[in-house]
């Protein structure tokens, strides 16, 4: 992405830095983390009942550090989903992606939609589960931060045109998601390559919480109940979409 070093740091760290390239300042970068090859793997699981109209369920399993809110929702829902699928969906052929390699430029989800994902033709629906499905909201108060009891509305529905009104009803009351986008104008990750395979209809999440690609995404950071609520609502949307062929 870049011919030379970059460096992220803190707004509040910047300032002296941002100076001093501006004047043109000479600066050294020194890296003290160790560096090495991680195995990386995605887990999928398939369905095959001949029916030849696949429903596919994809979500990212790997992130920074802890991401209980960044991951760990939309984990729990896909797996709800294809627990309910198995049971529930029986003229459908079932594929459920859990992608690796998210940070590589999503290299998991590109190795799926190449070689496991069925083709465009041969898919009813792709539900895409990505980051933020249901974190906590904070305030930032003075000297503390302090989450509440809300869900953080960084989140961002994005459908195909034709969903848009249903998918409205569906997920009324659900901050950040009652108002969705159209696929053809908006999309993000994981999600803008399986729209760009061709895939249609599609639905998914996408969004950046407080603690996004932050050491301190942990247990604080997710809550069950709203977990719950986005995963029905989304689990809702897939029924409909089947029953409407």
């Amino acid at each position: 992405m870049f011919s030379g070093p970059v460096a992220l740091m803190a707004p509040q760290d910047a300032p002296p830095f941002f100076a001093r390239a501006m004047r043109g300042g000479a600066a050294t970068l020194h890296l003290s983390g160790k560096g090495g090859r991680r195995p990386a793997f995605n887990f999928v699981g398939r369905l095959d009942r001949g029916k030849g109209r696949w429903v596919a369920v994809s979500t990212p399993r790997s992130g920074w550090f802890t991401c209980a809110g960044e991951r760990g929702g939309g984990i729990a829902a896909w797996l709800h989903i294809a627990r309910w699928a198995a049971r529930n969906a029986p003229d459908h052929d079932l594929a459920f992606i859990c992608n690796s390699g998210h940070e590589y430029q999503y290299l998991g989800a590109g190795e799926s939609l190449r070689a496991i994902a069925p083709k465009p033709r041969e898919t009813a629906f792709w539900l895409h589960l990505g980051a933020n499905l249901a974190a906590r909201d904070w305030h930032e108060s003075v000297g503390a931060m302090r989450a509440l009891p809300g869900t953080d509305s960084q989140r961002y529905l994005v459908v195909s045109p034709e969903l848009r009104a249903v998918a409205g009803r569906m997920f009324a009351g659900l901050v950040g998601l009652e108002a969705p986008y159209a696929s053809d104008q908006l999309s993000a990750g994981e999600l803008t390559g399986i729209i760009e395979a061709g895939y249609r209809p599609v639905a998914g999440i996408f969004g950046i919480h407080r603690f996004h690609h932050v050491d301190g995404d942990d247990e604080r950071c997710v809550s069950a109940e709203h977990v719950a609520r986005t995963t029905l609502a989304f689990r809702d949307l897939v029924a409909h979409s089947l029953k409407a062929g």
